[in-house]
């Protein structure tokens, strides 16, 4: 809905900008979310599996797949990926894919995100924790590192986040 209200805004309408916090794992209260004020020339979002394509059935990949051995889960990914966030996706201008060069950086990079935002080493608790939330994202992931994303453009980065190519691919 937010992203409607920005396209349709006039000039002096004004549309609360969502925030999340990564911390604690929740949206922001609603007094905390900035206010864009009028249409915006540009919209940017910054999204962990924006564009990602359904991934084929394949045996579990990780211990937090095993939990879910029927595959329920990741059938409904994969639902949502066909259906609503196709059609999500679908309605950008376009969409640019920042490629890493590999898992075991996606997983240092997210322990990394987490030390800056609370400005202090991890417990092994916390950890534990970006250990098995990011498990939840390792397939889509993968196949995205793999190709299997929608983007007009894809970004290869280094270990050091530095862009070593581009590719103009949109996969439809």
């Amino acid at each position: 809905r937010t992203i409607e209200r920005l396209f349709t805004a006039g000039p002096d309408d004004e549309t609360p900008l969502p925030r999340f916090d990564k911390i604690k794992d929740v949206m922001k209260p609603l007094s905390d979310w900035p206010v864009a004020r009028g249409r915006p020339e540009a919209i940017l979002i910054d999204a962990w599996c924006l564009g990602a394509l359904p991934v084929p059935p394949s045996p579990p990949l990780n211990a937090v797949e095993k939990e879910d051995a029927d595959g329920v889960w990741r059938e409904t990914q994969n639902e949502y990926l066909r259906t609503t966030y196709a059609d999500w996706f679908a309605s950008f201008d376009a969409i640019i894919y920042l490629r890493a060069p590999s898992w075991d950086l996606v997983r240092h990079w997210r322990g990394e995100q987490e030390v800056t935002l609370r400005g202090r080493a991890l417990t092994a608790e916390e950890e534990a924790w970006i250990d098995r939330f990011i498990l939840h994202y390792e397939r889509i992931t993968r196949s995205m590192m793999e190709g299997g994303v929608k983007a007009d453009w894809i970004v290869q980065i280094d270990e050091e986040r530095r862009v070593v190519s581009t590719t103009q691919a949109r996969h439809y």
